[in-house]
């Protein structure tokens, strides 16, 4: 039946079964995850690409409505971009491998192709007709390995594979490939955003500027893809290989980047706001302010007047710029949300600890009244009220040794808060009453033996009614607010780097532990002996900017006409992302903030 509907009539379907829609879309990334990447938190089973230990993904909705999925994988063994650029070069039969691997796993021609297309005529670039009774594979059932012999199906897989890489990823030019070029500038193959030249490679190699891998292209018009991937999704797909060379820390950037973005765009959420504000103050420009104390209950009325209608005003502005899909809603309800992601998140409000040990430092040079206190926020759920602050959490966490040695990015990683009502609900339901001669005792019932608790300091907010525990896993910590300083910025910024790095790997209560007896955060940094895993994560909190640097880069050479695109054809079917938005960065989102 499916088949033999027409486009509009399909199309007809899904917008009257979103629910359907989004339950399908799950059910196809939850198994491209389970069979096709083989995760595992420590995988034994390769997948197509390897022994896959992290992914994220990010859901988002095309114009028409329909969902599509982009997605990061985490490989095994897989070196960092700078580590792989050192290794090809020093190593020739690392290159061939690192070749032939990539020329396994990513396409970008046809099945059997052997010598590059060469196209005679401006026709050769158009994608070739279909004939009558041609039956595309995307909306029907592909050839069953079980029912035919090997040799039979290994045949009906490359004819399956071609008609899709034809149908689903044979690039063709459209007016959004030339929407950012200027009056008069030439729309032609060399102008196409999308990078789809016509241009062919017959073998891989290394770039000599950029020391980039330049991988084979043997057809002009094909954008990248996997065979297995497609054979199985049937649709279109890119797949790109973030590599070697200062490109690949550009394009780390670009994807990481683009993939952590908020549904509204900044400006747009800024105009909103603006918008609220200004129509707040038409609608209350003709009132007085009180200038006498008999009018003072009115003013006050009169004044949380306006602040509710300012916040009602801003959260409809904000929410009527929001776009989604029925498929996206219902994503929510029946399908699996807007992420997909191997690993769970817990947020670091970077701000208050940095500004929390700066007005530390600053005692003696400001006046104590101008001292700042740190933030906390008022929680109120079916438990009651209650206060949370991520440097209270930290410095007057329980005092038992398996909690008292962690650092704080540890006890973001190890440590949750949990309501003592919650502990005594867990307690009650693992325990049963036994009575005898002696009296009642205590039973408790078999099962997982529960993770450490402890007793907060007497000093938190919160140490009557909460505890903290121990995670039974670790989750990954995420730093909000302003930037991590740079090592690599002059010695007034290096200086500002190893206090950073001290406050968050280097166990303290008080900030006066941090220094110590040092004159300079620089020599109490090196005072310190950082394991090799802890060392490891410092160096990750720079490759961000590494990668920024090199995206700020790549962009200025783009600009002038001499840089190549990173993600060509990566956007081939979703017209509607405009890429600059690509630029736009997200670390702040308060949409990533998950926790366990």
């Amino acid at each position: 039946e499916w088949l033999d509907m027409s486009v509009h009539g399909r199309q007809v379907f899904l917008a009257r079964h979103p629910g359907a829609a989004a339950r399908y879309f799950d059910c196809v990334i939850t198994n491209f995850i389970e069979i096709i990447l083989k995760y595992s938190p420590c995988p034994t089973d390769p997948g197509v690409f390897g022994l896959c230990n992290g992914y994220y993904a990010m859901v988002e909705a095309q114009g028409r409505g329909t969902l599509h999925c982009h997605m990061l994988v985490w490989i095994i063994g897989n070196p960092s971009p700078q580590a792989l650029r050192d290794s090809i070069a020093g190593d020739p039969a690392f290159k061939t491998s690192v070749f032939a691997w990539l020329e396994s796993i990513i396409k970008c021609e046809l099945p059997g192709m052997t010598e590059p297309r060469v196209e005679n005529t401006p026709d050769d670039a158009n994608k070739p007709k279909w004939p009558a009774g041609w039956v595309n594979p995307q909306y029907s059932r592909g050839p069953d390995i079980d029912s035919l012999g090997r040799d039979e199906f290994d045949d009906a897989f490359q004819k399956t594979v071609t008609d899709l890489a034809i149908e689903c990823n044979w690039h063709e030019h459209r007016a959004t490939c030339w929407k950012h070029l200027k009056p008069g500038q030439p729309r032609n193959d060399t102008s196409c955003r999308m990078r789809i030249d016509g241009t062919t490679r017959g073998h891989t190699s290394i770039d000599e500027e950029t020391q980039s891998i330049m991988l084979r292209r043997l057809h002009p018009r094909i954008n990248n893809y996997n065979e297995v991937v497609l054979f199985l999704l049937r649709c279109n797909i890119d797949i790109k290989y973030i590599g070697s060379g200062e490109a690949a820390k550009a394009l780390v950037f670009y994807i990481t980047d683009y993939i952590t973005k908020s549904t509204l765009p900044a400006h747009v959420g800024l105009a909103a706001v603006e918008y609220a504000i200004k129509k707040n103050e038409e609608k209350f420009a003709g009132l007085e302010q009180p200038t006498h104390p008999t009018a003072l209950d009115h003013a006050v009325g009169t004044v949380v007047d306006q602040d509710k209608s300012l916040f009602t005003k801003t959260v409809m502005a904000i929410m009527s710029r929001q776009e989604l899909s029925h498929q996206q809603v219902m994503s929510y309800l029946v399908g699996g949300g807007d992420t997909y992601h191997s690993h769970t998140f817990s947020t670091i409000r970077w701000g208050d600890f940095d500004r929390h040990v700066a007005t530390w430092e600053q005692r003696d040079k400001a006046p104590p009244e101008s001292g700042q206190m740190d933030y906390m926020l008022v929680r109120v759920d079916e438990l009651g009220i209650s206060i949370a602050s991520d440097v209270a959490d930290y410095r007057f966490r329980p005092a038992e040794e398996e909690f008292d040695l962690l650092s704080m990015w540890e006890h973001s990683e190890w440590v949750i808060k949990i309501s003592k009502a919650s502990e005594e609900k867990r307690l009650n339901g693992n325990t049963s009453a036994d009575v005898n001669v002696a009296g009642p005792t205590t039973k408790r019932k078999r099962g997982k033996r529960a993770n450490s608790r402890g007793q907060l300091l007497s000093s938190h907010p919160s140490a009557k009614t909460h505890l903290a525990r121990l995670r039974s896993t670790p989750v990954v910590p995420v730093l909000l607010g302003s930037p991590l300083p740079r090592p690599d910025r002059g010695e007034a910024e290096l200086e500002k780097w190893c206090r950073s790095m001290l406050v968050l790997f280097k166990p303290w209560r008080h900030a006066s532990d941090l220094l110590g007896e040092h004159r300079t955060w620089k020599e109490a940094f090196h005072a310190c002996d950082f394991s090799p895993a802890v060392t490891a994560v410092m160096k990750n909190l720079n490759v961000e900017n590494e990668c920024q640097d090199a995206r700020d880069e790549h962009d200025k050479l783009r600009r002038a006409g001499k840089g190549t695109s990173l993600l060509a054809g990566a956007l081939l079917e979703f017209e509607k992302v405009d890429a600059d938005s690509l630029h736009t960065a997200l670390v702040n989102d308060p949409l990533l903030d998950v926790d366990d």
